[in-house]
């Protein structure tokens, strides 16, 4: 399955954000679960720090992460 594509726009010790570049393949909202697991996996996404994004339309949301695991969206 191809997932989405994002890019690390900023990394801060409390916030990571990242950008869709997926224009043509399944979309970062589309894909959050996935996100959060390969973000914590390469160790980006660490506990307590919240995670930020630009989708497709260039709307900037949160996804929201308890325990390491994506636990839904927040505007």
């Amino acid at each position: 399955m191809n997932h989405a594509k994002y890019e690390i726009i900023d990394n801060t010790e409390h916030l990571i954000t990242i950008i869709d570049v997926g224009l043509t393949c399944i979309s970062v909202t589309n894909d959050a679960e996935w996100i959060v697991s390969d973000l914590s996996k390469k160790g980006y996404l660490t506990e307590g720090k919240k995670l930020r994004y630009f989708d497709s339309s260039g709307e900037n949301d949160e996804i929201l992460v308890r325990n390491g695991i994506f636990a839904g969206f927040a505007p």
